[in-house]
Formats: C-alpha cells, structure tokens, sequence
C-alpha cells in the first residue's frame, strides 16, 4: 500500500462504518472541516484554512452529484495531506492530464476514499459484483472514476 493509500485508510477506518458509500461528510466533519454548497461557476471546489477558524471546504451546487462527490473527497485530500491555506480547484484540476503534484495526490487520495481498496475487492472476489455500474452506484461514484480505480488497483 502506498502512502497515499494508507493515509486514506486510516483516515477512512477513524469514521468508516463499513458502508458504502463513504459519508464524506462525517470524515469532512471528524477532521474539523465544515462543507457549504454553492453555486462557484467554474470553480469546483475550494477549501480555505486561515489557521484562526476551522477549515471551510467549499463545493459547486451547480455540478451533478456525482462531481461534487469527488471534489469534496478531493478537497479533503488537500486537507488531510495538508497542501497549504488555501485552494481552488477549477473542473480541469480533475483530469489525467494535471501536472501539479498536490492536484494529483489529491485526486489519487480521493479515488482512494472514496472506492477504498479493501471495499472493492471485497465486492468483486467475495460478492462476485462484477458490474461496473453497479460498482459506480454503490460507491457513487463516476463510471470513469471506478474505471480509473480498478485500472490503478491492477483488477482490469
């Protein structure tokens, strides 16, 4: 298990309770953080830490369910590996193609939050769910975000 890996895991086993999907708000409440949904326009998420008041994780209402998931666990990968102050995500610090290493590490950190290693190969070896939708829909989380998990997991 990476480094990456392991912090999500333990920070997943402090507020998991062994379902799916992961309460991103109970792991983003545990860690201090308070969540508000707003319409941000191009911004997907943001997360302000000022050092005086709690952290301040900020998603975009205005994107699909789906989306605001994976930011939220995105945002509180930047929290957790603890990137600094102060972020603000646009829907492109999402792709494959992002080279800025903490936007990486953030979005393998979410991945990993919110599809955790040891819940997706439980379903698929010991339920035999060999569905990707309903994979997706268990985790809720994207087709192509399960798909980019499995790859990375080395299960396809």
């Amino acid at each position: 298990m990476n480094r990456l890996e392991a912090l999500a895991w333990n920070l997943i086993n402090q507020y998991w309770k062994l379902e799916v999907p992961i309460n991103l708000d109970a792991i983003a409440s545990g860690m201090g953080a308070s969540v508000e949904k707003i319409p941000l326009g191009n911004i997907s998420g943001k997360i302000d830490i000022d050092g005086q008041s709690p952290p301040k994780i900020y998603i975009n209402s205005s994107e699909f369910e789906l989306r605001q998931r994976f930011t939220l666990a995105h945002e509180i990968g930047h929290l957790a590996l603890q990137h600094g102050t102060s972020f603000r995500d646009t829907h492109t610090n999402f792709f494959t193609g992002v080279t800025d290493p903490r936007e990486v590490e953030a979005n393998q950190f979410a991945a990993a939050v919110l599809m955790p290693e040891p819940a997706v190969r439980y379903f698929i070896d010991e339920q035999r769910i060999t569905s990707t939708k309903r994979l997706a829909d268990m985790f809720q989380v994207s087709d192509v975000a399960l798909g980019f998990r499995l790859k990375n997991l080395k299960i396809i």
